[in-house]
């Protein structure tokens, strides 16, 4: 009787064309399962207890666990192509598509890409090839497309040999058929450890192009590029307890690169309290020890001249004005103390110590806003009518700083107020900021504009023989960018301009963690922040190598690597991500990497990690004070 009232119930379900639908879309497993649960009540009953006692019952018990169990399983609907998502795409900075979407209106499944008009939009990812030495790989490619509205159309292949240097580019044409079209290209490329295969393409000046592809597949010597990723490839060098230094008190100030000249501390994961205070530690030993005059720091410009003030004990500016910043950034208040600490330890030296931000605010209000502050503060005791003039200009919205800069030149940049360094810096940051208000702009340039900063400053702060700290994500204090960079070849990291014009008196350090958990941004708005845990280190990785010796902080130069040893590493910016890890030649990007084998993360108040501020909203009410300041003078 039980499985006749079942079958009733699922007859009118049928009748209503509800189930049938969804029962064709369920996995042969899942109408197994189903199956004995729905239309044997008493079997349902039996192996959930004896709570359903009555007759009446069992049919809407059943009926509860078959859609119980829809819901967890999952329909036969057709998926996207595999070896077209499997790949890491990136976008260029420079070259972007308007968009980029997967396009589910297609069988299979499509990349959409569109042009804007007749600008170049590049999409492309890197792989490893892991090729024995001396042997030049055979590329196959296969490709299913179609385009619409486009000038142009083609797959660039860009080879990456040893220290990660371009080694060939190879341009593969497409026809701009409208109708789906298979083409099968090959190359024979010169012995690589990386390839970079990008799409580029072109509209009109009246069209955009649009671009479909459901199928991309590409060979190397006829074996499919994605089983070349196996996780153990990447090791190509055994290590042993000797060819580490232990990291701690005593050892720390006989590190190799403690007397470079310029020393950039790289950390792989933004958001550590362990990677903040250990970089903090380096820097006091460099002050003691190595004569460094300098602190540099992955903030942006404007900020530093109130946290200089401050360091000099000027009473007009306050520690709880620098740390608001602090709060809303991925650095911990330890910062704060080192800052204290380098006041206590200036007014105890005859010679100043600086702390300074090389970073870009990407919105150019934000920046005018911080100097704003500054002379505002600055004029709390001058009363100074030019000083006055410039904060009102400072609130104008007219991206042009034209008349600011002007009125900074003919008080001879405030000299008589400024020290002589701070009225240099301010000059150029006033002319750096002018006309920057295309935001996406600011973005795509940042590390150029980070190295342009970084040298004025030390130009002029700097003597001869003293040495300078920097303290940044590795991303950009690395010799080279991520390998995907090569889609943008002008794109250069900080540290690849710094290398460039400093050769061996620029080092860098990188700061790698085995286990722990980091404080990160979940969203779109940099301040709305979350803990998250750290993956396991794959094989392949450099932490996985280093964790094996099970020393709980360790230095590894690279001088015991050559240029084809390839890892993965563990990089993770702003913004917490799936895949922690990626492929680089270590010796192409630093001297050597500090290993830590548990990391805890940065420690935020509770009213910050129970917000979600936005950055716009931040930046108006910045604003709406800086006028009534302005209004009320």
């Amino acid at each position: 009787m039980d499985w006749i009232n079942n079958f009733e119930i699922l007859g009118k379900l049928f009748r209503k064309g509800l189930s049938k639908s969804i029962i064709e879309k369920l996995s042969y497993r899942a109408i197994l399962i189903l199956f004995p649960l729905v239309f044997c009540g008493q079997l349902g009953h039996d192996w959930f207890g004896k709570n359903i006692k009555t007759i009446k019952m069992r049919p809407l018990f059943a009926l509860l666990l078959f859609f119980l169990f829809l819901t967890q399983c999952h329909p036969h609907t057709k998926q996207p192509n595999n070896s077209l998502l499997t790949y890491n795409w990136v976008m260029s900075k420079k070259h972007s598509f308007l968009k980029s979407k997967i396009d589910s209106t297609t069988t299979p499944y499509s990349l959409f890409l569109e042009t804007a008009r007749d600008n170049q939009g590049i999409l492309g990812f890197s792989i490893p090839l892991f090729q024995k030495r001396d042997s030049r790989p055979e590329v196959l490619i296969k490709i299913n497309y179609k385009i619409e509205g486009g000038s142009e159309l083609y797959l660039k292949l860009i080879t990456i040999g040893d220290c990660e240097k371009i080694q060939s580019i190879d341009t593969l044409c497409l026809s701009l058929n409208e109708k789906w079209t298979a083409e099968t290209l090959s190359v024979d490329l010169t012995e690589a450890a990386f390839l970079n295969l990008s799409i580029e393409a072109k509209g009109n000046t009246k069209n955009n192009a649009t671009i479909w592809i459901n199928k991309l597949d590409v060979f190397i010597n006829g074996e499919n590029i994605r089983e070349h990723e196996t996780a153990n490839k990447g090791i190509k060098m055994p290590l042993q307890k000797e060819d580490i230094t232990p990291v701690d008190d005593k050892n720390r100030k006989r590190l190799p690169f403690m007397n470079k000249k310029i020393l950039a501390i790289g950390e792989t994961i933004h958001g550590t309290e362990t990677m903040n205070d250990i970089a903090i530690e380096i820097i006091k030993d460099r002050i003691i020890h190595n004569n460094c005059k300098l602190v540099l720091l992955e903030i942006p410009f404007e900020n530093s001249f109130h946290i200089n003030r401050y360091i000099r004990g000027d009473f007009k500016f306050k520690l709880d004005s620098v740390s608001t910043f602090f709060d809303r950034s991925l650095f911990s208040s330890s910062f704060l103390s080192l800052i204290e600490w380098i006041k206590k330890h200036n007014s105890r030296s005859d010679e100043n110590v600086y702390f300074w931000g090389i970073d870009v605010n990407f919105i150019q209000l934000q920046s005018k806003l911080e100097l704003f502050n500054f002379f505002y503060t600055l004029n709390k005791t001058e009363q100074d009518e030019e000083l006055k003039k410039m904060c009102k200009l400072l609130v104008n919205t007219n991206p042009s700083l034209d008349e600011v800069i002007a009125t900074f030149d003919a008080n001879k940049g405030f000299k008589n107020i400024l020290t002589e360094e701070e009225s240099e810096l301010m000059r150029h940051c006033l002319i750096l900021l002018n006309n920057k208000s295309n935001s996406y702009s600011n973005l795509i340039n940042r590390d150029e504009t980070m190295y342009q900063n970084t040298e004025f400053i030390r130009n002029n702060l700097l003597k001869s023989d003293e040495t300078a700290t920097l303290f940044c994500h590795f991303g950009h204090v690395a010799y080279q960018g991520s390998i995907e960079r090569t889609l943008n070849i002008k794109n250069h990291t900080l540290g690849y301009y710094m290398k460039r014009r400093h050769k061996d008196d620029y080092s860098c350090i990188a700061l790698i963690a085995g286990k722990g958990d980091f404080l990160t941004s979940i969203s779109d708005s940099p301040f709305h922040f979350k803990v998250k845990s750290l993956q396991p280190p794959t094989q392949g990785s450099l932490e996985y190598l280093m964790n094996e010796l099970n020393e709980s902080s360790s230095f590894l130069s690279t001088e015991k690597m050559n240029c084809a040893d390839i890892f993965k590493i563990r990089y993770i910016g702003n913004m917490s991500i799936q895949d922690q890890f990626k492929f680089m030649m270590p010796k192409a990007r630093m001297d050597g990497a500090i290993f830590i084998k548990q990391v805890y993360p940065i420690k935020k108040k509770d009213s910050i990690l129970e917000s979600e501020l936005n950055t716009n909203a931040i930046i108006m009410d910045s604003y709406q004070e800086a006028l009534e300041k302005t209004n009320n003078k």
